[in-house]
């Protein structure tokens, strides 16, 4: 079973950020992102990025202090480890906001090349819980898991092809 967590763990700690200021978020044209808007936008930004300061704004508060306890060194690969554990595609599931938090759950699919040949790959279903804080009017990533061993069974029409 392949499971990934970003959010208090060690896991997370290296997978985040070591700062002590995060940075405005993304401008979202004058209008407030739902919390499924605000995690696939930083989606989208993830699967383009090549450092942690491209994700700086779609984290919390509370998980870059978390980070500050890091070893210098640990978030080394960080981004390119995300890439890796969070599905290439994404479709949101459900939505609940409580106040200030939000949980969003999505399906997604994740493809992963062979080791021993880079043309052969594998799809993988995916199914993940996203926990989500508003500070200064926007979402942020307070935590998230992925289970890329979800029930094949489960995934949509297509998602083995």
């Amino acid at each position: 079973m392949r499971h990934f967590r970003l959010g208090t763990t060690i896991v997370g700690a290296m997978l985040s950020l070591v700062v002590s200021n995060v940075p405005a978020f993304p401008a979202s044209h004058g209008a407030e992102l739902s919390p499924t808007k605000a995690y696939l936008q930083f989606h989208d930004v993830l699967m383009k990025a090549t450092n942690l300061d491209a994700i700086k704004p779609f984290m919390s508060k509370d998980l870059v202090k978390s980070m500050n306890a890091a070893p210098k060194g640990d978030t080394d690969g960080a981004v390119q480890l995300m890439q890796q554990m969070i599905p290439t595609v994404l479709h949101p599931d459900s939505e609940k906001i409580d106040g200030n938090l939000a949980f969003v759950t999505f399906s997604g699919k994740l493809v992963r090349a062979s080791k021993k040949d880079p043309k052969i790959t594998k799809t993988f279903f995916s199914k993940g819980d996203v926990e989500m804080v508003k500070e200064s009017g926007n979402w942020r990533i307070k935590h998230q898991s992925w289970d890329n061993s979800a029930d094949q069974s489960q995934a949509p029409k297509g998602y083995g092809k």
